[in-house]
């Protein structure tokens, strides 16, 4: 079988399907005006950003309008996205959750022009890339762990790699990282699941957060940046009370950090505007001054840093 076709294949697995038939049952609740508004934003994103030379069994997995509402590579952590936040004592209700082929590296909650109706996106070239930054952040923070040199420099350089993919149209994210990372091993990939699970929940939530918390999403602020930053940590605490799994909270709280040290290497080099937005080593320094975290949780983040600044682009 090819490399797309068992890309098709993982794509409509019967888990994939369970999880795309649960988000898509929740868009039964818009109004048929929400739900059209919905579409037409879609399909004005969506326009013109098929790859070149893609199957159509891929383009219509990966790239359609079907595929932005309830993106195969996403629907297994909005579930559990959901669930953190309900624990939290916020109700999704009848929010969406999209993939966005027009973003790059960040994310953005927005009232719909028609409607009115309150939408996250999360851009879809960060999809593509969403179990590969988990990846490059265990197999380094490892790597770190047990000084191994050589694979240091190789993961720290993986990672930057990503992070200059982020900053790229969706449509090339797909066609590069597909050849990039098609090698990457099964026990990585298993291994690294839950990092990848961690980032992509909390890049949900944040965005979430910004609608429950009620900001003004046509003007975002510092604070509020901060805000669903913390919104979003604290829905995933809010889950479970019991000290034993302090230790996840400390394994998530590196992740989130580490996400950030990843997409901040190539902002200033691409010519990112903040437009009034904290940096994202901002945010990864906001997080940590808010939870105060043990010594060695802070040791691990600024390790993994430093070992990114090696490989980092100079602007």
């Amino acid at each position: 079988m090819t490399w797309c076709g068992r890309v098709a294949l993982a794509a409509n697995s019967a888990a994939t399907r369970t999880a795309r038939n649960d988000v898509l049952s929740r868009y039964n609740a818009l109004t048929l005006d929400e739900h059209s508004d919905l579409l037409s934003h879609i399909k004005v994103e969506a326009a013109g950003m098929r790859p070149p030379e893609i199957p159509d069994e891929i383009f219509e997995y990966y790239f359609s309008v079907d595929a932005m509402l309830a993106h195969p590579f996403l629907v297994s952590y909005i579930r559990p996205a959901i669930r953190f936040a309900e624990s939290y004592g916020f109700d999704f209700g009848r929010t969406p959750i999209i993939t966005s082929p027009g973003l790059t590296f960040g994310g953005q909650a927005i009232p719909l022009a028609a409607t009115g109706l309150k939408v996250a996106e999360i851009p879809l070239g960060l999809v593509f890339l969403m179990r590969e930054i988990g990846r490059g952040i265990l197999n380094l923070h490892n790597s770190i762990a047990e000084h191994r040199r050589n694979e240091i420099e190789a993961f720290a350089e993986a990672c930057v790699d990503l992070a200059r993919l982020l900053y790229e149209p969706a449509a090339k994210v797909y066609e590069l990282s597909s050849q990039k990372f098609r090698g990457t091993s099964l026990k990585s990939k298993l291994f690294s699941a839950q990092t990848t699970h961690v980032i992509a929940v909390f890049v949900i939530l944040h965005e979430a957060g910004h609608i429950f918390l009620q900001h003004e999403l046509n003007q975002i602020t510092r604070d509020q940046e901060f805000a669903a930053d913390i919104f979003a940590v604290e829905a995933f605490r809010s889950s479970k009370k019991d000290p034993k799994f302090n230790v996840f909270y400390d394994l998530a709280l590196i992740y989130v950090c580490d996400l950030f040290s990843i997409m901040e290497l190539e902002f200033a080099v691409n010519g990112g505007s903040l437009l009034g937005y904290p940096s994202f080593a901002e945010r990864r320094d906001n997080l940590l001054s808010h939870y105060r975290p043990a010594p060695d949780v802070v040791a691990a983040i600024e390790a993994f840093r430093a070992q990114l600044a090696k490989f980092a682009p100079q602007s």
